[in-house]
């Protein structure tokens, strides 16, 4: 069932098949749901239950300040969902933050596609929104690890 959802043109109910699982800190899973592909980030992550919340509160944040953000939903994974993170480990029982599919790439550092952004505007209310939200993907204090690859809509 969805729990919530952002629009009125996607708002899965269920996870219907795992596409791919991603090395990334949260453990983000490409899914087929009942409203169109997405990535989801569910409890038992290696990251924590905080990267729904984060995730969660940094669209809102995001759409607050009149950034563009992607249609999201968060839908129940049943013990029924067999939904395997790359680095190990399964996904629990629980709510799970999904955004919809949409065409794009991760920037790689390299600094000739930044002038193929679409939103440059965009960037550092993101910049300011991840480090308020001390976003352990980007920045853990604990290792002393900066990660600067943003994802960027091309």
């Amino acid at each position: 069932m969805s729990l919530f959802a952002s629009s009125d043109s996607f708002r899965p109910t269920e996870v219907i098949q795992l596409i791919d699982k991603l090395n990334s800190g949260a453990g983000t899973l490409i899914v087929e749901t009942d409203a169109g592909r997405g990535y989801l980030k569910a409890l038992g992550n290696p990251d924590s239950p905080h990267a729904l919340v984060k995730d969660f509160l940094g669209t809102h944040l995001a759409a607050l300040i009149g950034l563009p953000t992607f249609d999201y939903a968060l839908v129940e994974i049943t013990d029924i969902d067999e939904l395997p993170f790359f680095r190990g480990g399964q996904a629990e029982p629980g709510p799970a933050f999904v955004t919809r599919a949409e065409d794009g790439t991760t920037w790689g550092n390299d600094k000739r596609l930044l002038t193929k952004v679409d939103n440059p505007e965009a960037i550092s209310g993101l910049v300011v929104i991840d480090t308020w939200l001390r976003n352990t993907d980007r920045y853990y204090l604990a290792a002393n690890r900066v990660n600067l690859d943003w994802s960027i809509t091309w």
